[in-house]
């Protein structure tokens, strides 16, 4: 039986350019000393393939910010352009492409892949923050600290950089902008309430939570801005004040420089250089005039249709979002509580159930493999087949079914957490390896 080092070299130097992602090509490396030779000698080829394979899984978002992101955002930009933007992002299942002038279609090529190539590493960079803090924050929860947490999978990685994406795709639609050129001046470029419910809809209800995840994370992570802002001012802080100064960045170093707000929040001298570029009067703000009111009502909404209480043309009544649940149901109760069967009230009300009209949903679990999940303390309770659970849905009224209820959380339940190979230290030489090329 042949193995992975009596290979041909063309055929290791084949299998590592088809590599789907860098944690997939990380884990070839370390599985043969004959793959990293191969490796060594066409590194910048190789990891330059398989960076384009990675961003080709994210191409909806990826080739829609190369697209559509600066000219959404510059002076001259028209409503014609933005609501061309908005159209073409929905659609682009049908098109598989973005059409800018009617004609030319925006597709990885050489004009732009260097651009999508940096776009993406500063994505992955934000990925491996995420990660180190949540995996951190959980570790040591569990009064785990003295040993380094399991790494995160090549699958939860990518659920992460997709919610990373689409965060960016949801701040450059979402955020109302009144231009001061004088030819357009007082024209407002803003989405519409029926875009907002289509693009909930074309992510779907675990991909909306992935994106509110990712803003309570940047909230959290930017507040000692936030509070030192309003210390120097003297005012008292309210909601949309705190909002403007977290849009305002977000907005405008997402995801390319929002780094270095991140590497300064524990250091108050760093920060304190840092906040004038919060000032809407800064040069740098001045031709912008971000408000803060539309992505708060955007944002409010988001928790409206995550909650089930979005009704209008398209949201009949409660009825209606049973039409949410298209994937198969999964039980999945929080740390702490027991695994009842589904007839028990307690074990009901311990589910981890997409919305509810009374109680926040546990949406941290949207990203993160099913062991990773009972490691962290939830349970899984086995006590009915997906069949009989289909059936049993069927039969009980809309109070019943939005307690019980869940959807399937992507991840390989069969994957064992100790199996995990840390790679980090190969990942960042070869990301080092890409920002340099």
């Amino acid at each position: 039986m042949s193995t992975l080092a009596s290979l041909p070299e063309d055929i290791r130097y084949l299998l590592l350019k088809k590599a789907a992602d860098l944690d997939t090509l990380t884990s070839l490396i370390l599985a043969s000393s004959a793959f990293y030779s191969t490796f060594k000698r066409y590194r910048d080829t190789i990891c330059n393939t398989v960076l384009e394979n990675e961003i080709r899984q994210h191409k909806r978002e990826a080739l829609f910010l190369l697209a559509f992101s600066d000219r959404i955002t510059r002076l001259d930009a028209s409503c014609a352009m933005f609501n061309l933007a908005v159209n073409q992002y929905l659609n682009f299942g049908i098109n598989g492409a973005y059409t800018l002038d009617g004609t030319d279609k925006s597709t990885l090529d050489e004009r732009n892949l260097n651009d999508a190539k940096k776009s993406h590493l500063h994505i992955r960079s934000q990925c491996k923050v995420f990660v180190e803090d949540t995996l951190k924050f959980h570790h040591n929860e569990r009064g785990k600290g003295d040993e380094p947490p399991i790494p995160a999978t090549g699958a939860e990685k990518q659920r992460i950089i997709r919610a990373l994406y689409r965060l960016w795709v949801f701040i450059s639609l979402c955020c109302e902008r009144l231009s001061p050129v004088p030819f357009y001046r007082g024209q407002t470029l803003s989405i519409t309430s029926e875009q907002v419910l289509k693009l909930f809809e074309s992510w779907g209800f675990w991909g909306v939570l992935e994106i509110k995840l990712m803003i309570n994370f940047y909230w959290r992570t930017l507040e000692p801005y936030i509070e030192l802002w309003w210390g120097q001012s003297g005012s008292s802080p309210g909601y949309v004040g705190q909002l403007t100064i977290f849009m305002s960045i977000m907005v405008h170093f997402f995801p390319r420089g929002i780094q270095q707000w991140i590497d300064y929040r524990e250091e108050t001298e760093c920060m304190r250089h840092h906040l004038p570029c919060m000032d809407q009067s800064h040069p740098e703000y001045v031709h912008s005039n971000d408000k803060s009111e539309p992505w708060n009502y955007w944002l409010n909404m988001f928790d409206d249709w995550r909650n089930g209480q979005l009704f209008g043309a398209s949201f009949e009544g409660p009825g209606d979002i049973e039409r949410w649940p298209d994937t198969p149901p999964r039980r999945l109760c929080r740390p702490g509580h027991p695994s009842y069967g589904h007839d028990e009230v307690n074990g009901v009300k311990s589910w981890v159930r997409p919305f509810s009209w009374r109680e926040t949903p546990d949406f941290r679990v949207c990203l993160w493999d099913d062991w990773r999940l009972k490691d962290w303390g939830y349970a899984m309770p086995d006590f009915e087949s997906e069949a009989e659970a289909q059936s049993w849905r069927q039969k009980r009224n809309f109070l019943v079914v939005e307690q019980v209820w869940v959807f399937e959380i992507c991840g390989d339940p069969e994957t064992n957490g100790d199996q995990v190979i840390d790679n980090g230290a190969w990942i960042e030489e070869i990301e080092e390896q890409l920002f340099s090329i």
